[in-house]
């Protein structure tokens, strides 16, 4: 019963942005009005994807937490991320760059390794009126080279452009955060390395142990480092992003107690309603009774 969360797929994203021109590619780039959410239900994408409200105004959860993203606001969501549009205003535009992870993984770099605002908590950036004219001009530059599919090395031309784009947002989050131009440090990036095995087997794999010995050193190693970097240890946030997932499932979908214990890997339901007591302090039907 793995992934009963439904997985949008790159295919889909140019299709309900009611885009013209997408050819297939791995990377979809939009300007213009944002039509009503097609998928209500929380879902997980198999794309990278940023979002420029330019007008109107977008409301979403990512993770369960909920966020309102308005002009200039920048949304961007990994594929480990949990996502439900709510609403989205009628008088809404804005410029959209999406691609799968695998489009620029061994071109130039992996961006989940070397960006720091890809893995941010925080969805949502808000930029002023400059930087999002930067970021912007960004989208209409590589909306204009790209829509035309006879257009020589217009792969690697789109490789180019969207790393340009990424790296722009970072310049910019890191403006904003006051981190500027300083290099992950030997701890930092272990802790990013954690994170992202975390986001591909939590759902099989919550002991510290198995991410401590991929990564070759002791479960009290790990903990110490997360801890240091997160304020919160690995095991933390496992529990986390199980707690998460389950929450989600009680919240909006009809699987019983006993289903969501089996998806989760939890030996029995007492079990998963033992676990989830221990951090949420209700039980599964408790807290599914208050979220109606």
């Amino acid at each position: 019963m793995d992934n009963l969360v439904a997985t949008f797929e790159l295919e889909r994203l140019s299709s309900a942005l009611q885009s013209e021109w997408w050819n297939k590619d791995e990377f979809v780039v939009f300007s213009g009005h944002v039509p009503p959410p097609v998928l209500r239900v929380p879902y997980r994408q198999n794309y990278y994807s940023f979002f420029i409200a330019v007008s109107g105004m977008m409301e979403l959860e990512v993770d369960v937490v909920k966020y309102k993203a308005q002009k200039n606001d920048l949304i961007y969501v990994n594929p480990s991320r949990i996502v439900q549009i709510i609403d989205i205003a009628p008088e809404t535009h804005g410029k959209v760059i999406a691609f799968k992870k695998e489009f620029l993984d061994g071109d130039f770099f992996n961006p989940t390794e070397k960006l720091g605002f890809i893995n941010s908590v925080m969805p949502v950036l808000s930029l002023d009126e400059a930087e999002a004219g930067i970021v912007g001009g960004l989208v209409d530059e590589m909306k204009l080279k790209l829509e035309d599919y006879t257009r020589p090395n217009r792969r690697q031309i789109a490789i180019n452009l969207i790393s340009v784009f990424l790296h722009e947002i970072d310049a910019i989050f890191k403006l904003k955060s006051g981190n500027i131009e300083k290099k992950p440090t030997n701890k930092e990036a272990i802790n990013n390395q954690f994170h992202n095995l975390v986001s591909t087997f939590y759902l099989k794999e919550r002991s510290v142990k198995f991410y401590a010995d991929i990564l070759g050193i002791s479960s009290r190693h790990l903990n110490e480092l997360t801890k240091e970097i997160t304020g919160k240890t690995a095991g933390d946030q496992i529990d986390e992003m199980i707690i998460r997932e389950a929450k989600i499932f009680l919240k909006n979908t009809n699987l019983s107690v006993k289903q969501i214990a089996d998806s989760l890997h939890f030996s029995d339901q007492f079990s998963f309603s033992k676990y989830f007591k221990k951090f949420v302090k209700i039980s599964p039907t408790e807290y599914r009774d208050n979220n109606q």
